[in-house]
């Protein structure tokens, strides 16, 4: 199985000892609630440390957006 590897302590473990934690946000009017338009990748929390960092898949989906813009 594929491991996970800390990039602040090292800690590597499978990806059922890590955490994930999503963020949401809800903007809210005076007539109804928004939807945030900018996407929030899951993050996953190393069991040994506590910190969060961001999954690698998140950063691909940019990079392939910013090669796009870039294109046009």
């Amino acid at each position: 199985m594929k491991k996970i590897k800390c990039p602040h302590c090292g800690f590597e473990g499978e990806p059922k000892e890590f955490y994930l934690l999503y963020e949401a946000v809800v903007n809210v009017t005076l007539t109804s609630a928004s939807k945030e338009e900018r996407e929030r990748p899951p993050l996953i929390v190393c069991p040994k440390c506590g910190r969060a960092f961001p999954s690698a898949n998140f950063y691909e989906k940019i990079k392939g957006k910013l090669r796009e813009n870039a294109m046009k």
